[in-house]
């Protein structure tokens, strides 16, 4: 646990040459000194959204008991946007372990990106301090994702013509090759962590990088429940015949072609669709 914990710090300070410390006393790890104005201009949006809580802004995305995510103009005055996503530390607990949250998600998406996984660029990871100069939030610094869209609501669109349903759920298929490739288990893997640009030249990006795990090297049991976990919230949208060729033509990229070998992952896959795990369960998955 100790060990790991210092190989992700290592990992964000390895990667982010630049230290920043803010006039607001919060601590930043950033790409470069060149967005150190982009941690003002993510104040000043803060504290714009945080005096209208009954009324948010549209810019903010999320905005629960736990997390906060909102988009901001990098240099405070329109032009380049970029999104932060905060982990807001309500409790004692959360406070005094506030490793467990943003720098989890830093450097999981750091080690995602050097695997070759296609997930959104970030560019600085923050902690701001409270009063008793224990954390109260630590947020992430992302690429701006605006000519993307969700694979659930573009479903939710082409809900009722089942060709666009298929085709938009096979273009989803390199990102589960990406995952298992990298060795990585996402846990979450779904219609709504799941990003598609307008052009469908370019690959998908995934979200939400909080609770993976990584393996040394591909593992088909960790490919069997994602494409399970998948296929749960698929089902709302295409047959089962679609349902079917989606994980045949999953198996057909990683090169599973023992027929007895892809029947066992059939059934793996489906098993995993019917079956609810705990995220301690889905992590320890191998």
């Amino acid at each position: 646990m100790l060990r790991a914990l210092l190989a992700k710090r290592a990992l964000v300070k390895s990667t982010f040459g630049c230290l920043y410390r803010d006039a607001e006393g919060g601590k930043w790890h950033l790409q470069s000194d060149a967005l150190i104005p982009a941690v003002a201009a993510f104040h000043a949006a803060h504290r714009a959204i945080r005096r209208r809580p009954e009324d948010p802004p549209e810019a903010v995305y999320k905005w629960t008991e736990r997390r906060l995510v909102f988009r901001f103009p990098a240099n405070g005055d329109g032009g380049e946007a970029l999104v932060a996503k905060g982990f807001l530390l309500k409790h004692p607990r959360q406070r005094i372990k506030s490793y467990r949250y943003g720098l989890e998600e830093t450097a999981n998406l750091l080690t995602a990106a050097q695997r070759g996984v296609s997930v959104p660029a970030i560019y600085g990871y923050g902690v701001l301090y409270g009063r008793s100069r224990l954390p109260n939030a630590n947020f992430l610094l992302l690429e701006c994702l605006s000519d993307y869209e969700l694979v659930g609501d573009l479903l939710k669109k082409a809900k009722g013509n089942p060709a666009e349903c298929r085709a938009i759920l096979m273009r989803t298929i390199p990102t589960f090759v990406s995952l298992y490739k990298a060795g990585c288990n996402h846990i979450d893997i779904h219609t709504k962590t799941i990003l598609m640009h307008k052009d469908a030249d370019l690959p998908p990006k995934i979200l939400d990088f909080h609770y993976v795990r990584f393996h040394d090297r591909p593992n088909l049991e960790v490919l069997a429940f994602e494409a399970g976990f998948f296929v749960r919230h698929m089902v709302d949208y295409v047959d089962e015949e679609v349902v079917a060729c989606w994980c045949s033509s999953l198996l057909d990229e990683i090169g599973v072609v023992d027929s007895r070998e892809r029947d066992g992952l059939f059934e793996k896959i489906a098993m995993y669709r019917d079956v609810t795990f705990s995220r301690k369960a889905s992590k320890g998955i191998v």
